[in-house]
């Protein structure tokens, strides 16, 4: 299942880790560690830059809902309100696209 971050968080922990890097290199003593604080930096600064021109996914958020029984047994979406006989019963309303997978609240 794909999971989906927000750009601008994204890139603020990558600012943050390209700091935190610097304060180490600070502190480094001798030429290896140094190297080492140093290339971890640069990788913290690449990852941010990537962030930057990696394409936004074409994402909305999921509504839940559930089939409410009303007269006769006839369905109906717990988000839209729209009727579905009952051998149309599916996981995703037809009419909103509500996800019907919420507990049903009485």
């Amino acid at each position: 299942m794909a999971e989906y971050i927000e750009r601008e968080q994204a890139i603020k922990c990558a600012e943050k880790s390209y700091k935190m890097w610097n304060l180490t290199m600070a502190a480094a003593e001798g030429a290896r560690e140094i190297n080492k604080c140093y290339k971890m930096q640069e990788i913290c600064k690449a990852i941010g830059e990537t962030f930057k021109i990696v394409p936004a996914a074409d994402v909305a958020p999921v509504v839940h809902g559930h089939w409410v029984y009303g007269e006769f047994d006839i369905p109906h979406c717990s988000e839209c309100g729209n009727d579905v006989m009952p051998n149309m019963i599916s996981p995703y309303c037809p009419n909103c696209g509500a996800k019907m997978d919420e507990e049903e609240t009485t």
